[in-house]
């Protein structure tokens, strides 16, 4: 085929495919992002005001079962919104969005579409997005990542100031003065059937995070707080249960009826290491009401206090200073007794006069005595 001519080919031939000089730069920048982004993620603060406040634990809606508390959803997220001081967090599961493999078949029996669990979950997100100051998502919440790429939680969040992560948040939680770093899962390894906080006492064991405070929901079991001791110090261990009653999977394989709600409340008041805990979150937001009354009380009658001892008193220079420039004939009323003033220094005399002065470690100015 002498007369034959090669035809000419341009675009992405098999040369260019093995040509691999960019790729090094390309996945050594992938890996710079990486790196960057985790660790940021082991370097995360919340602080939270120096005053009695709460933490509102959420996990486990399953919007869309028709066995969910809806009523106990609502007024818990209205109540999270309404009272003052009182923040929310969320490890997991806010649908049940059964889209997955033969999961599937459970989505026929629920109460409501795929579509209107999801508008429901939009609109939970609403009623505590002001609150919330953490997301960590749940095996249920991943399925759609999983088959989509695509994160709706994350959508949604995109301009709220929250710690999220799809698997597991780590973070210093500041307040009054004291550092406790919390680690939040909704899935724990190594369950136990005698310890419902098996898993993050253990976890604690085993992981390579310091923390005092160990959060974890998924298993529906109830709602604890138990406090468990390693290096000498206190830590807590914080499981949530679920809003769902009743779950037609967890009967099929043998598990009980779920107990309580997929809420509880931590309370922190300022300079305290300790924690006070409540299953109930109406009962902790009452609490919490009342702390803060009387910490905004007891603050008032110091700032009184300061206010009384910052008040002057007379001095001998301001007594001497007053009773001149009062037009007492040039007579002072000092110490020494009656010590006559030039007229020119009668206003140098009330300059230095009004001059605050220290006493006993407080400020206080000049104030005149009383004339008998």
């Amino acid at each position: 085929m002498t007369g034959h001519k090669k035809a000419s080919v341009k675009g992405y031939t098999p040369t260019e495919q093995g040509d691999i000089s960019n790729v090094w730069d390309f996945t050594i920048e992938s890996q710079n992002y990486v790196e960057k982004k985790r660790a940021q993620k082991k370097n995360q603060l919340i602080e939270l005001p120096n005053e009695p406040v709460g933490i509102a634990w959420f996990s486990d809606l399953h919007l869309g079962s028709g066995y969910t508390n809806y009523r106990q959803i609502l007024a818990d997220a209205k109540l999270v919104n309404e009272t003052e001081g009182l923040y929310a967090e969320f490890h997991g599961d806010a649908t049940d969005n059964w889209i997955v493999g033969k999961l599937q078949a459970l989505q026929r029996g629920q109460a409501v579409s795929k579509k209107l669990e999801d508008k429901m979950f939009v609109d939970w997100v609403k009623l505590v997005r002001e609150k919330l100051i953490v997301w960590c998502s749940g095996n249920h919440d991943e399925w759609t990542t999983k088959l989509t790429g695509w994160s709706p939680a994350e959508e949604l969040l995109r301009d709220t100031p929250v710690l999220f992560d799809p698997f597991q948040i780590s973070f210093v939680l500041r307040h009054g003065g004291i550092d406790r770093t919390v680690l939040v899962r909704h899935k724990w390894r190594y369950g136990s059937i005698y310890n419902p906080t098996h898993p993050i006492e253990v976890g604690w064991d085993r992981g390579d995070i310091d923390f005092d405070i160990g959060v974890a929901g998924h298993t529906h079991i109830g709602t604890y707080c138990r406090p468990f001791h390693r290096h000498n110090k206190r830590r807590y261990a914080i499981l949530t249960g679920t809003y769902k009653g009743y779950d037609a999977f967890g009967e099929e394989i043998g598990f009980p009826d779920p107990k309580d709600s997929g809420c509880g409340m931590m309370v922190l008041m300022p300079g305290q290491q300790d924690l006070m805990w409540f299953d109930s979150l109406k009962q902790g937001a009452l609490f919490l009401n009342w702390a803060r009354l009387v910490y905004k009380e007891n603050a008032a009658k110091q700032n009184r206090i300061s206010a009384k001892g910052n008040k002057a008193r007379p001095t001998k220079t301001s007594a001497r200073v007053r009773a001149t420039s009062g037009g007492n004939k040039g007579k002072s009323t000092g110490a020494k007794g009656a010590n006559k003033s030039k007229p020119g220094k009668g206003a140098s005399a009330v300059k230095r006069g009004s001059a605050t002065t220290k006493r006993n470690g407080r400020n206080a100015t000049a104030r005149p005595s009383k004339r008998k």
